[in-house]
């Protein structure tokens, strides 16, 4: 049997049983817990939100659950209801964020970006993941030296053991790399500037890390952090197959493939693409000059 995460299990606390009004709440906890899955559990918050679909603090707490479970798309509205009805706070934001990345494939998305723009000052954690994210959506956009700069920004704020450090200089490097050790310009905004509000995000060299992985992922066993990255371009792939893309998403998802020596599932994408795009001569050019690069031209 599934244990519930912590989050849920003070959700569960809060709600308490309504069939049991005279037992103290702490007891009833620990008789009914054990006798539960996670899924009873979250059904029985989701009966209770559905009926009360103002109570903000419900979907708070239910949202990270929700994300625990793979549940994506349910967390973000969550995270949606939360935020419109108890308000915006900086982890509301990240963690809206995250939702819609993951969602996405590992996509900055606009309204991914909008949320992490809202919580960046923040002088916390929060602000911390808003400004690692900020920078990935400058190296998505192409704009390698801006984000190079916002790492290197943010690694100045560092006092040498967070565990996102490990983190931000891996990116760091892996963005010096592509521009050929160039150093930023020191005139590049850094992620608290945050990127063009509503530009696109074209792909980075190696896939970008899933919602909630970024602060863990520097702790990860090799094998879990491949798994990691070939489940997001797994999502990215079925995504794109189902419902189509933009130019962005099709060359983010080609270029992972082949930095994980998928070339004949490159080559495929690069086709597909080719022909989501039939009508955009343009979009076939991106597509064209990054098979050439790549080595997968047909």
């Amino acid at each position: 049997m599934v244990v519930l995460p912590v989050v849920a299990l003070g959700l569960y606390g809060r709600l308490g049983q309504p069939d049991m009004p005279d037992a103290p709440l702490a007891p009833r906890q620990e008789a009914k817990l054990e006798s539960q899955s996670i899924d009873q559990l979250v059904a029985k918050v989701e009966a209770h939100l559905a009926k009360n679909p103002e109570d903000g603090q419900g979907w708070d707490l239910i949202a990270p659950v929700y994300m625990r479970m793979g549940r994506a798309s349910d967390a973000a509205q969550a995270f949606r209801n939360a935020i419109r009805i108890a308000g915006s706070t900086p982890k509301r934001e990240v963690q809206l964020g995250e939702a819609l990345m993951n969602l996405a494939g590992g996509v900055v998305t606009a309204e991914a970006r909008a949320s992490f723009e809202k919580a960046k000052a923040d002088a916390g954690d929060a602000g911390v993941l808003a400004r690692m994210y900020l920078a990935l959506a400058l190296s998505q956009d192409g704009k390698l030296a801006e984000s190079a700069a916002a790492w290197k920004a943010l690694l100045a704020t560092s006092k040498g053991g967070e565990r996102w450090r490990p983190i931000a200089e891996k990116e760091l490097a892996a963005v010096e790399a592509k521009l050929g050790g160039a150093p930023a310009p020191a005139n590049a905004p850094d992620a608290a500037a945050g990127p063009a509000q509503g530009a696109a995000a074209p792909p980075t060299a190696t896939p970008g890390p899933t919602a909630g992985d970024v602060a863990s992922a520097a702790a990860m066993a090799p094998a879990d952090r491949q798994k990691m990255i070939e489940g997001m371009v797994q999502r990215l792939a079925e995504r794109l197959d189902a419902s189509g893309g933009s130019v962005e998403e099709w060359t983010r998802l080609i270029r992972a493939l082949s930095v994980l020596g998928r070339t004949d599932e490159a080559k495929a994408a690069a086709d597909k693409a080719r022909a989501a795009m039939k009508n955009d001569e343009a979009g076939r050019g991106r597509i064209d000059a990054l098979a050439k690069e790549l080595g997968i031209a047909s």
